[in-house]
């Protein structure tokens, strides 16, 4: 039949085994995620007219 010569996982999203976390995301998210902070606070700073 046809099948049989099909493999089992045929026509299914199968994820691909999970690979370790990498702990890089850490720092790299903090730095992110300050730097946005940092950049409002500029923005936020001359649209208030803080700086004047």
């Amino acid at each position: 039949m046809i099948g049989d010569a099909l493999p089992a996982s045929a026509g299914r999203w199968d994820a691909p085994p999970r690979q370790p976390v990498d702990w890089k995301i850490v720092p790299v998210g903090l730095v992110a995620v300050i730097a946005s902070f940092l950049l409002s606070v500029v923005i936020a700073e001359f649209t208030l007219g803080a700086w004047d």
